[in-house]
């Protein structure tokens, strides 16, 4: 498990982009720019947990 950049609000991610957010890492399903209430576990739409 690596590390990657902190999710933050107001950010693009490209498909395939990593993040980690609450200890756990994630990578991006769709581009989209995120916003307040898309974080990773609340979104799983948009991000895989890996």
């Amino acid at each position: 498990t690596g590390s990657y950049p902190a999710w933050a609000p107001w950010t693009a991610y490209a498909t395939g982009a990593r993040v980690s957010y609450g200890g756990m890492n994630y990578q991006c399903r769709q581009g989209h720019t995120s916003q307040p209430g898309w974080e990773p576990p609340a979104a799983a739409a948009l991000w895989l947990q890996i």
